[in-house]
């Protein structure tokens, strides 16, 4: 699309919403500024005296929860600490354990992937505030996955019903333009604009299945431009979103340029304060996580070394494919082969 248009008569913004990172990666020991909200996000909930249980030798630290990431910060050094983002999370599960020797605890385990890693993080803690927290991330993770749209590019979506726009919570519609060019083909579609205080939207005319929801959060530059339609505006994504370039052309160039000027004034407010659209509400009736109570025996601080084989945060690290099958002589079977340094033995020490 970028060949249909030359750099003339360019206006940009000179602000832009800063990448969010928080909510789609994994990261360990990250700088300690890194760690306080960006614009938009906000601590939910936070849980002191939670142990890391599988990568910091059941270090104790504070567990907090944003509208975009969970957080889990050592107590001792803010140094040691580790993030995953909401939308890295695949499964959550959460189980109360009782013992006659010692208190109940709550063991939450989270399972996410980032890139080509896959990430397993337990957290166990006997604050009786924890069971709370687990149902409070829960929410939140439903909450992340119902609200995409207010975050991601959407193409060919089922947002926009008999030429009407499915408005988000939150979302208001600030203008609707009728007979707008969309120039991603030679030709061009004519069609629809919403633009409300969190996205544009651009349905085609002839059929509506056929439009794009770009969310300002994924815009880096909008600018007016000449191209061989004429006058247009021009919208530039991020990386993130495929790096596309979108045209539309809108009669009479004053409506044009008023057009920008308000999409201008919207994206340069939203930059200053992005809606995530993730949102936590107390008294929600959405399901919750379902807890189960076990009757486990703790197992004494010398018993712990042989979890060293499992305190690990990769599930599997730097496995790309099954490993050969191998006859074992103790178990009488084949197994898949063992990592390196691992034997059967300690694995079936960590089961019993």
């Amino acid at each position: 699309v970028g060949c249909l248009f030359c750099v003339v008569g360019c206006f940009m913004s000179k602000n832009k919403v800063a990448v969010s990172w928080q909510d789609r990666e994994v990261l360990f020991d990250i700088n300690p500024k890194l760690l306080a909200c960006r614009p938009g996000e906000e601590i939910v909930e936070t849980l002191s005296d939670v142990e890391d249980s599988k990568g910091s030798n059941n270090e104790v630290g504070k567990l907090v929860l944003t509208n975009l990431r969970c957080m889990w910060i050592f107590n001792k050094d803010k140094k040691i600490n580790l993030t995953f983002g909401l939308d890295t999370i695949r499964k959550i599960s959460a189980q109360d354990t009782a013992s006659t020797s010692a208190p109940t605890r709550t063991v939450l385990t989270i399972s996410a992937k980032f890139k080509e890693g896959r990430y397993e993080f337990i957290f166990s803690s006997a604050n009786t505030r924890a069971t709370k927290v687990c149902k409070v991330l829960n929410e939140l993770y439903k909450s992340y996955t119902a609200t995409r749209l207010f975050r991601d590019l959407k193409l060919r979506g089922a947002f926009v019903k008999n030429k009407r726009l499915n408005v988000l919570p939150g979302e208001s519609i600030i203008r609707k333009i009728s007979g707008v060019w969309n120039l991603s083909a030679d030709q061009g579609n004519l069609g629809t604009f919403f633009i409300t205080n969190v996205r544009i939207i651009w349905f085609a005319e002839m059929a509506e299945n056929f439009n794009i929801s770009i969310p300002y959060m994924q815009l880096t530059s909008i600018v007016l431009r000449t191209s061989k339609f004429g006058n247009a505006l021009v919208m530039q994504t991020s990386s993130f979103s495929g790096n596309y370039t979108l045209g539309f052309r809108i009669d009479p160039q004053s409506l044009l340029k008023t057009v920008y000027q308000e999409m201008m004034t919207l994206f340069n407010v939203f930059s200053k304060k992005p809606n995530f659209g993730v949102v936590y509400t107390p008294k929600s009736r959405s399901d919750r996580l379902t807890f189960t109570k076990d009757d486990v025996q703790i197992v004494s601080t010398d018993q712990m070394e042989h979890f060293d084989t499992l305190t690990r945060y990769y599930a599997d690290p730097g496995k790309g494919m099954d490993r050969k099958p191998v006859y074992d002589e103790t178990l009488g079977l084949a197994v898949e082969e063992t990592k390196a340094n691992f034997s059967i033995s300690q694995l079936w020490a960590v089961i019993v």
